[in-house]
């Protein structure tokens, strides 16, 4: 009778000659080739953006001043407002809890509080004495 050693080494070798088996069968067999795109009709396409342009979205412009974007995300305006830029999870949760407001647009210059670990997101020519 096999040892257990034996009847594990066995065991591996038949699964290893099963999984190159795959492998040739894999390599050998022809691959489908892709459709060729259809071409596109540009008067098509053309009149699908004419029928769907009230759904798209118009795209907003950011915001640079701190009383425009506290009427936008309606914040008082004596409440604080903070962005952090990396994984400062407990700094973040710490201003929350004093009643700051997070800015989540990371690079607004709307906020009275910056946290970063680049010098270089920090736009120093935008900062305003307070």
């Amino acid at each position: 009778m096999p040892t257990l050693r034996e009847q594990q080494d066995s065991r591996l070798k038949k699964s290893r000659k099963d999984e190159d088996g795959d492998r040739q069968v894999a390599l050998n067999s022809p691959t489908p080739a892709k459709p060729k795109p259809a071409p596109q009709d540009s008067e098509a396409f053309n009149n699908f953006l004419e029928r769907n342009k009230n759904y798209i979205k118009n795209v907003q412009l950011n915001i640079t001043d701190m009383k425009e974007w506290r009427k936008k995300n309606r914040v008082d305006a004596d409440t604080k407002v903070f962005i952090i830029k990396g994984g400062y999870g407990d700094v973040k949760r710490g201003l929350k809890a004093r009643g700051w407001v997070e800015n989540k647009e990371k690079d607004s210059p709307c906020y009275d509080f910056l946290w970063t670990l680049m010098t270089k997101d920090v736009q120093h020519k935008d900062l305003q004495p307070h």
